[in-house]
């Protein structure tokens, strides 16, 4: 056998065993992560800046007077509040044994007189039918409760609360899930910057049916890429295992390729 024919075959069985680590790669991340991935049971909690519907000098420059139970109302703001299971278990009334989740709203004039809530809806309700949504108007304390019947993972509610009061500065709550968390509220600016690169995967699990359909399909893109350039590198080397400038720039950019499949296939894993 020649040294030639000793080389080529050892080239080969490099690029053999190449191949195989690549193909194993995203096979032994895709099910570690589906192995170790603890069951978490978690509500994330959001709230929006305030909006001013109606304020005490636009009140008296257009002459407008608004009762609410025979109390006159001279400010009127309103807020939303975004619930959402950002866990990866289904969360349902039953979690709730402590009783519903209260909302603690701070208005602006508080030192004058406390202000109270006028309506409250759900805007977005994740299609419950049973879900319940409690406030009291002209309480000391102004909060609202709400208790959801079913929120699967991802499963979004929001709430809008109109209030008297020019402004609210603050958002707390009370409450404690079973075998989980309620986060604290956070700004609603968060959660959309959070949300663009879930929002994205999500649409990629939504057009081609199902997350593992994305996962099986990512790991096939990524097999293909890897063993592309695998077999371009051996196409174009010459006798003495060199490539060419215009080669490796080939190759770099297949390289490329492979890293963006690899990352991909990590996103629609995690999300």
């Amino acid at each position: 056998m020649s040294n030639k024919s000793a080389i080529d075959i050892k080239k080969r069985r490099s690029q053999l065993l190449v191949a195989l680590i690549t193909a194993l790669i995203p096979v032994v991340i895709t099910f570690a992560i589906r192995i170790f991935e603890k069951e978490v049971k978690e509500l994330s909690l959001y709230y929006s800046k305030s909006e001013k519907i109606l304020t005490n000098k636009s009140a008296l420059q257009n002459d407008i007077r608004l009762y609410y139970d025979s109390l006159r109302v001279q400010n009127i703001s309103s807020i939303k509040l975004t619930i959402i299971n950002s866990g990866n278990q289904y969360i349902s009334k039953d979690d709730f044994i402590d009783g519903p989740i209260q909302f603690l709203l701070v208005g602006s004039n508080t030192q004058d007189k406390q202000p109270f809530i006028i309506n409250a809806i759900e805007v977005e309700n994740a299609k419950q039918r049973n879900s319940i949504l409690k406030y009291s108007s002209l309480e000391p304390n102004v909060s609202l409760e709400y208790l959801p019947s079913l929120l699967n993972p991802g499963d979004q509610i929001q709430i809008e609360i109109f209030i008297s009061d020019s402004e609210i500065n603050k958002v707390d709550f009370l409450g404690k899930l079973k075998k989980g968390q309620i986060k604290p509220p956070l700004p609603y600016e968060l959660l959309l910057q959070k949300s663009k690169i879930e929002k994205f995967i999500t649409s990629i699990h939504d057009f081609l049916g199902s997350k593992w359909v994305s996962i099986i399909i990512f790991v096939f893109f990524l097999l293909s890429t890897a063993l592309g350039t695998l077999t371009f590198v051996a196409a174009v080397q010459d006798e003495n295992n060199k490539l060419t400038t215009g080669a490796v720039i080939v190759f770099l950019l297949m390289s490329v390729q492979v890293l963006i499949m690899l990352a991909m296939l990590i996103l629609v894993t995690i999300y």
